[in-house]
């Protein structure tokens, strides 16, 4: 495999000029955005958006900034992602609005959105270890490119998420629900997480380590200021260099050693060329997270999981029987007999009912545990 490049970039804080300059360096360190989009492009900003709670997702001002350079191109930018938190308030789509991820983009001219709204399409996966077939957002796979904007952060069940982890986001909430409760050893899970890449596959990687998270992460560690961006053509090698700024062995990371053993990027260091800054000058020993998940056993972490969801429901009383819904459910799950009824075994969750509905009858129940991790993401 030929060697990859990674930048490394300083940047102290999320000043906007400051971050507007680290990120246009850190690409063009990789050989700047016309090496991955061409005018006319739709170019996917796949934001790392698991809850709106400061320090989990991308900041707004890097976000920014890459639109920016999207836009000053030719290409067309729009940010989306499906939050694992789904819905914290009635609002459709409220995460990425929350999050001042939608205002951000809005106020450069690029539209915002979460995957539910344009739906999922269930696709092959020619080379998948786990997943033969999945759902993937429409946007995902529709959009000219992909840029995974990513946040370096540990986490309770894969130690690091990245570039590769955040692709998990462009399949439906149902899906990842499985996939956790089916695939409870972390090397089983790393090479699911690795189909889904192979299928949604970043043109480039983004990371926003100004300010990372270490311990219990992805959702609840505590911040820790590094004051970094990183960029990469290569998500895998973008892995590798800031699993190893975090103080981990890159082949530690299940989903960076599947992904290098399949050919889809590099996570050998000897084989990465560092562009900018130094891994040694950057690199931290962050606090590792509490591997409580990995020690249950699998029958109670599936029964975990799938006490955990979010599933639509109908309110009889404001549904109109229009059949919208019906029409939109991309799987066939839901029909009218004389209001909206659900196949539960059917349905992936996707919410498209809950977002097409004119009159707002069809509603997302969510179980406790559901409610629980909500309240704890806020």
């Amino acid at each position: 495999m030929e060697t990859s490049q990674v930048a490394l970039v300083r940047c102290a804080d999320y000043e906007q000029e400051r971050v507007n300059c680290a990120v246009r360096q850190s690409i063009d360190l990789v050989g700047g955005l016309g090496r991955y989009v061409k005018p006319g492009d739709e170019v996917l900003l796949k934001v790392a958006l698991l809850t709106a709670k400061e320090g989990v997702y991308p900041h707004p001002s890097v976000v920014k900034a890459a639109i920016e350079l999207v836009k000053e191109i030719g290409g067309v930018p729009i940010v989306a992602d499906t939050p694992g938190v789904v819905h914290q308030g009635n609002e459709a789509a409220s995460a990425i609005a929350d999050s001042g991820l939608k205002a951000v983009a809005e106020e450069v001219g690029a539209k915002a959105f979460q995957f539910e709204t344009r739906g999922f399409v269930e696709v092959p996966v020619p080379e998948g270890k786990k997943l033969r077939s999945i759902y993937v957002a429409k946007a995902a796979l529709e959009a000219d490119v992909i840029i995974s904007v990513a946040k370096l952060k540990t986490h309770g069940y894969t130690l690091f998420t990245g570039a590769v982890k955040n692709m998990f986001g462009a399949v439906p909430p149902k899906t990842r629900r499985e996939i956790h409760a089916t695939l409870t050893r972390p090397e089983d899970f790393g090479e699911a997480l690795v189909d889904i890449y192979s299928v949604a596959r970043p043109r480039l990687a983004l990371m926003d380590g100004v300010v990372a998270m270490e311990g219990n992460g992805p959702a609840h560690g505590d911040l820790r200021p590094v004051g970094v961006i990183l960029a990469s053509g290569d998500g895998v090698a973008l892995d590798a260099v800031a699993s190893r700024i975090a103080g981990f062995e890159p082949m530690e990371i299940h989903s960076t050693r599947a992904a290098m053993n399949r050919g889809l990027g590099n996570g050998d260091m000897s084989r990465i060329e560092i562009r900018g800054e130094k891994v040694e000058d950057v690199e931290m020993t962050f606090k590792r997270p509490s591997p409580w998940q990995s020690n249950l056993p699998p029958r109670l972490m599936g029964l975990l999981n799938r006490l955990l969801y979010v599933r639509p429901q109908v309110e009889v009383e404001k549904c109109r029987q229009c059949g919208i819904c019906e029409a939109g459910c991309p799987v066939g799950a839901l029909r009218l007999a004389p209001y909206p009824t659900f196949d539960r075994k059917k349905c992936i969750e996707c919410y498209c009912c809950h977002e097409l509905c004119p009159v707002g009858a069809i509603v997302l129940e969510r179980s406790f545990g559901a409610r629980l991790m909500a309240a704890r993401g806020r």
